[in-house]
């Protein structure tokens, strides 16, 4: 039995209401901004992949991560790649806090922003025209492969537990439950073994319905969960 949960597989936990930001802002502030434009050139210049990123922000201390804004949990998988990358060093991320430091203890009116330091300028004209299309437009990872999906629509699943892994896309609180496949998607590649820089090897997604009751005693009743999981995810029921 699968014993993994970390600071981001949080459904069903008690954590009190969440709060909605009436007319929040796409970025609270400059610096924001610039983790995000940082963390999509990281990408497409291969320091890291999206899976990756996302088990990067998996990887901060519980109580960080719960205590973190969303960029600031983007902004700690980027410095973790890029030093992995041998982009930047510990020394260097410390020398620009300084600078940034010092830079907003000089400025007046409200800290928090980059506007004080010049941002190094470096052109790249297929670097920006490919942002610009990509942020639109997105880039799917969709995979045409030549086998059928091994469930239907309507049959009984049960999802499968999962060891602990750097990273994986089934929910804690779907592992060893029932539900039924209720769509199937196209097939796209297994998160778990992009991380690991396996060779690809696609799979099906399947919308599978749980009810909300068999996952949380306490849901209210008749309710549903609907999980997209990969094939490789799911077992029969029976």
């Amino acid at each position: 039995m699968s014993t993994m949960r970390g600071p981001h597989d949080l459904g069903g936990l008690k954590l009190g209401p969440i709060p909605i930001e009436k007319n929040e802002p796409v970025f609270h502030a400059d610096w924001e901004r610039v983790v995000f434009g940082a963390t999509i050139c990281a990408i497409l210049k291969g320091v890291n992949n999206v899976d990756e990123f996302r088990s990067g922000i998996e990887q901060m201390d519980p109580k960080r991560y719960l205590a973190a804004t969303y960029y600031e949990k983007w902004l700690f998988t980027l410095e973790y790649y890029m030093k992995r990358a041998g982009v930047l060093s510990d020394a260097e991320i410390g020398a620009g806090m300084d600078t940034w430091r010092i830079a907003m203890e000089s400025r007046p009116g409200k800290p928090g922003t980059t506007g004080a330091i010049p941002l190094p300028v470096r052109e790249d004209r297929e670097l920006l025209d490919t942002i610009n299309w990509l942020i639109p437009n997105g880039a799917s990872s969709r995979r045409e492969i030549g086998t059928a999906p091994l469930y239907r629509v309507g049959e009984k699943v049960r999802g499968r537990f999962v060891e602990p892994a750097p990273h994986t896309r089934i929910p804690n609180y779907c592992q060893g439950r029932t539900g039924s496949v209720r769509r199937i998607h196209d097939a796209y590649p297994l998160p778990d073994e992009v991380v690991r820089h396996e060779p690809e090897a696609p799979q099906y997604i399947y919308a599978v319905a749980f009810s909300a009751r068999d996952l949380w005693p306490d849901a209210e009743a008749g309710t549903e969960v609907l999980a997209d999981l990969w094939e490789s995810y799911l077992e029969p029921a029976a």
